[in-house]
């Protein structure tokens, strides 16, 4: 039963590899930003607790005015008879 021996010390070789491989260092483009702090996120800092965007937009135009209903035209429908 061969199944459990322990090999010799001359034939032993590290697990996958892995002590022997060299730290890769990261650049700076592949680092994360430090995360803000409890404080930053809550506003106990005394910072502002909110932010205002202002989007421009055009007036509205004005309502146009039903002439027929005022009776000032000679549309279809003012009463005259002239349809």
């Amino acid at each position: 039963m061969g199944l459990f021996q322990q090999r010799p010390d001359d034939e032993q070789k590290q697990w996958a590899g892995l002590p022997s491989e060299p730290l890769d260092t990261q650049s700076a483009a592949e680092q994360l930003d430090t995360p803000p702090t409890a404080s930053d996120l809550f506003g106990v800092a005394g910072g502002p607790l909110y932010t205002t965007v202002v989007f421009p937009v055009a007036p509205p135009a004005p309502e146009a005015a039903d002439v027929a209903a005022n009776g000032d035209g000679n549309g279809e429908g003012d009463g005259d008879g002239d349809e």
